[in-house]
Parts: C-alpha cells; sequence; structure tokens
C-alpha cells in the first residue's frame, strides 16, 4: 500500500516558501516548523461495535484510536467526515512502533484489513492534505469480537428465516449481524432500508476472519451466495456511500434452514441486563461436544480471560461482579471434529432491590401487638433497612423504627398504645439499592368488656350495657362481646 509522504509535502511548501519570501523569514517558521512537532490528539480506546465522533484540529490534524488485536482478527475502520473540509485518511500501526500497516492513502474512508500482529494497535486519523479541520465520525468492527456495544444495540445474531429491524444512525455506522452455515449451504440475504436516504450494501465475512466472501457492491440489497465454509459468519451492512443514514430491515433465508452446530441460547442473553449476580452461564449443549472454555472480561479492548477452561456442561457459575458494569463473554466448544466458536456477548449489570416477606402478626393483645417479617435476599446492598408499615386501612400512615441488616434472616417489631377489638394492617418494608415491599396482612385486638366502663369506676352499669347493645347492632362488636358486657353487669 503506497503511504502518504509527510516530509515530502513539508519540503514542497518550504520550497515554495524559499522563492518568494526573505531568507530571515523562512528560518523563522522552519524553526517553528521543527521546534513544535505536530503530534495527534489521542482519543483513547474504541471498542469492537462502537461508534465515536472526534475533531480534527491544527497545528497535527491527527487524531488517534487504540485497541488490542490479535493476529488474524479482521478490523473495519469506517472514518467518515461530518463538518468542515476535512478529507478523513486512515492509517493503521502495529504494535512495537513499526512503520503503518495498513492505510486508506492516497483517499479513503473505510479500511479493511487483517492484522499481522497481536499487541496494542493504533489507528492514526488525519486530513489527506493535513491542513484542513473538521468533525468526524469512526465505526470500528473487530471479527471475532462483539458486534454492538451498550450505545448501539443494533445487530447480534440471526436466525435463517428470521427478519430484524435496525437503524444506521450515522454516516460511519456499520451493523453486524452472525449465523451459523455449513460449506455448500446456500444463503440469501436481503437488507432494505426503509426511511432516511440509506443505500444498503451487504457484506459476507467467513469464519476465520477471513476477506469477504461476497457482497453486493458497488450497488445492491440482495446477496445470493453458496457458502465456502463451515461455522460462524458475519453480515455487515452499511450504507453505500458510507454517508447517509437511516432504518432498515435485513431477512436471512438459508437452503438447508438445517440448525448447524453452533453455541445458542447464551444467558445472559447478548445485550441484557441482569440484577440477580448469583446465576449462572448457561447456553444450549452442542452435539459431540466433549468440553467447554468459557471467556469473560470487563472490556474487548483487551482480550477476554479464560475464566473456565474444560468445563464438562454448558454451565457455569456468575464470576464476582460489580453492579453498573458492562462485562462480555464467549463460548468454544470442542468436538472430534473441531472447535466451534461462539458470537461475543455482552450483558449490564445493575443494582437489585432486597426481597421481602410479610409474616403473621403474633402475640396480639387488647392494645398491642408484634409485627413479623423475613428479609429474604440483600439484593446488591451490603447493608438493609427494614421495617414495617402499618396503621387501621392498608393506607397505612405509620412506620416502625427502620433497623439495619447485613445478612438475611426474621426480624420483629412490637407494637403498642393499640385499640381494642380493632383490625390494623401492616406489611415489611426493605430498603437498601432500591426499595421493596412485603404483602399486605392484617390483625384484630382482642376484645376487653372493661372498655365500656365509660366512667371508670370499674363496674358495668346498665346504660354502659345499653352502649354495648347498640355497638353490636352497629356491626362493630359480636353477640359473643354483648354477653360478656352484660356477664359483668350481672357480676
Amino acid at each position: 500500500m503506497q503511504a502518504y509522504c509527510l516530509k515530502c509535502r513539508t519540503k514542497r511548501k518550504m520550497n515554495w516558501l524559499r522563492v518568494r519570501l526573505p531568507l530571515a523569514m523562512v528560518l523563522i517558521l522552519a524553526l517553528v516548523v521543527f521546534a513544535l512537532p505536530a503530534q495527534a490528539t489521542d482519543m483513547g480506546e474504541i471498542h469492537p461495535g462502537e461508534t465515536r465522533s472526534g475533531s480534527i484540529t491544527g497545528p497535527s490534524y491527527m487524531d488517534s484510536w487504540t485497541f488490542e488485536g490479535s493476529m488474524g482478527d479482521r478490523i473495519i475502520v469506517d472514518a467518515e467526515a461530518t463538518s468542515g473540509n476535512l478529507d478523513t485518511e486512515i492509517y493503521l500501526y502495529p504494535p512495537g512502533s513499526g512503520p503503518a500497516e495498513a492505510d486508506t492513502s492516497p483517499w479513503g474512508d473505510l479500511l479493511d484489513h487483517q492484522l499481522q500482529s497481536s499487541g496494542l494497535y493504533t489507528i492514526i486519523i488525519m486530513d489527506h492534505g493535513v491542513d484542513d479541520a473538521g468533525d468526524y465520525q469512526v465505526t470500528f468492527m473487530k471479527l471475532p469480537g462483539s458486534l454492538t456495544w451498550s450505545e448501539d444495540p443494533d445487530g447480534g445474531e440471526i436466525a435463517p428465516g428470521e427478519t430484524l429491524s435496525g437503524t444506521i444512525n450515522l454516516s460511519s455506522d456499520m451493523d453486524g449481524f452472525q449465523f451459523y452455515g455449513a460449506q455448500g449451504d446456500r444463503i440469501i440475504v436481503d437488507a432494505e432500508a426503509t426511511s432516511g436516504n440509506l443505500d444498503t450494501e451487504i457484506y459476507l465475512y467467513p469464519p476465520g476472519s477471513g476477506p469477504a466472501e461476497a457482497d453486493t457492491s458497488p450497488w445492491g440489497d440482495l446477496l445470493d451466495h453458496q457458502l465456502q465454509s463451515s461455522g460462524l459468519y458475519t453480515i455487515i451492512i452499511m450504507d453505500h456511500g458510507v454517508d447517509d443514514a437511516g432504518d432498515y430491515q435485513v431477512a436471512l433465508v438459508k437452503i438447508p434452514s438445517t440448525i448447524r452446530p453452533g453455541i445458542y441460547n447464551p444467558f445472559p442473553p447478548n445485550k441484557a441486563t441482569i440484577a440477580n449476580l448469583g446465576q449462572s452461564f448457561t447456553w444450549d449443549a452442542v452435539e459431540g461436544a466433549t468440553d467447554y472454555d468459557l471467556f469473560f472480561g470487563e472490556d474487548v479492548t483487551a482480550p477476554l480471560e479464560k475464566i473456565g477452561e474444560n468445563l464438562p456442561s454448558p454451565e457455569m457459575p456468575f464470576p464476582e461482579m460489580v453492579v453498573d458494569k458492562v462485562y462480555y463473554w464467549h463460548v468454544e466448544a470442542y468436538t472430534p471434529s473441531g472447535s466451534i466458536e461462539g458470537s461475543y456477548w455482552w450483558f449490564k449489570t445493575s443494582e437489585a432491590p432486597p426481597s421481602v416477606t410479610t409474616s403473621d402478626a403474633t402475640d396480639v393483645g387488647v392494645n398491642s401487638a408484634t409485627l413479623n417479617g423475613n428479609l429474604d435476599d440483600l439484593g446488591t446492598a451490603s447493608t438493609v433497612h427494614v421495617s414495617f408499615e402499618w396503621g387501621t386501612t392498608s393506607a397505612y400512615g405509620n412506620e416502625t423504627t427502620p433497623v439495619t441488616k447485613t445478612s438475611t434472616g426474621a426480624f420483629s417489631a412490637n407494637l403498642s398504645g393499640l385499640s381494642p377489638n380493632s383490625t390494623y394492617h401492616f406489611r415489611a418494608k426493605a430498603v437498601g439499592n432500591g426499595t421493596s415491599y412485603g404483602s399486605d396482612k392484617s390483625f384484630t385486638t382482642t376484645f376487653n368488656p372493661m372498655v365500656y366502663d365509660e366512667d371508670g369506676d370499674g363496674v358495668i352499669e346498665i346504660g354502659e350495657v345499653l352502649t354495648a347493645i347498640s355497638d353490636y347492632f352497629a356491626g362493630e362488636i359480636t353477640i359473643t362481646q354483648v354477653l360478656e358486657v352484660i356477664a359483668l353487669y350481672f357480676a
């Protein structure tokens, strides 16, 4: 590939100046040029499946992005100007500070390349003439690797016979879909724009990260192709000019429709959010597989760590994780005929509220009771505050003093000063990373016939008996309770 010659361009400019400017000014300009060497602005890491924005400014008119790659990985980088006179050009520098391994010079916005080394690669995005500024967007794909990210979840797995929707959000955006096929299968992929100025184009990449096996370039929405390999294929959908956005639908037909060996039905599924961190990774067993390896990590800018090796069955408990993080995982199955690569999936962890149960009240008396509950799960919090809401209706209106718990188990609270023969509602409450409630329960305080001793002289009189009878007809006490009052009158 032809590299862009920055030194030659600088020399031509200096010769032009030497003819037209006084020698002293030439020397001053030369000192400025060589005393302040241009440095690319470090934009940091870029993730597979990610689209980022940048701005090219002087004096360097360059930005740099980094990613971890392995020899044989295929990378697709698209950098598109969105403002100014910027004419983007891409250079890829390998680990070890060697010369550019690939570039899009003299003109080009799209770099499709198979890596020749392993380690930290650097992408340099510059203006073609190194003299114009402007904004741009860059999209990065790596095979194998995640095809989506949390800010652009379009893409992922597509099954034969399935139609999915997606959006090319920005001019540089690309979406990737994967399926398992076998050599000799015929596939028909149709990607049709449904909004915007999008003009869809399809590229089909084989297992093993080789170059595109088929495409619809320079124009075309329909790819009809017989597969040349067996394994996990990748479909890349982009705008033909890589400069327009819009919505689209993509459909896949495979003949025959036989499900080929692969890693199916992962849990957590791709792009999921989970709160229960006490679960396990699972996936469908692969016919004939002798064992599995599981790879996991917080990020895909670095290779995922193998945390499960020679797993005898398609499952493994989650490792320790924290909330509000994005994690990636990947499975390889091993069969007597070879290995089967899974897709790269990601999920996000979220805070989980505690779980609490309301138990029956105990020690119910005339004006007191004990409320009971059980903290079933702390969720993702290390401490949880438990209490009870209570009152004469299910609107409650009162709350017991919260108690701090650091483990699951029963808890209780004592109530006093209650009215006799009265029904009270209550429910357990737990506050940790979120708030949860138990179900509503109720109890009725016991009846004390001396409550009708209105004058407090310790004796039930006839007027007080009549009050009890009136309460009975009003439905406030039972006939048994009226008889208790009458018995005290005759005592």
